[in-house]
């Protein structure tokens, strides 16, 4: 898909978004399907979160469109938040040691 084409498809789909979500009363926005699922506010700001994380990923120079296996997608953010959390556990366990000093 051409980056004309996403764009294309994304304002359709906000657009819709937009004119759905301006049809729901504000009484309902609190009503869940059944229990233990999103309520209308939180499927809308599952939505809104989507096209976010989808715009950014769009803007960033080293983006890269091309399908991979969801696996894939899931692995590479995975290491990278692992690498952040580690990071940070050593970050803290040096600061622990500092301060025994």
């Amino acid at each position: 898909m051409s980056l004309e084409g996403l764009i294309g498809g994304w304002k359709e789909v906000r657009s819709g978004l937009i004119d759905e979500a301006e049809q729901i009363p504000a009484d309902k926005f609190s009503f869940q399907a059944a229990p233990n699922t999103r309520s209308v506010a939180q499927l809308l700001q599952h939505l809104i979160e989507a096209q976010k994380f989808l715009v950014g990923e769009v803007s960033r120079p080293d983006t890269n469109l091309l399908p991979q296996p969801f696996a894939d997608h899931i692995k590479h953010y995975a290491q990278g938040w692992l690498a952040e959390s580690a990071a940070r556990q050593h970050e803290r366990r040096g600061d622990a040691v500092d301060r025994r000093r």
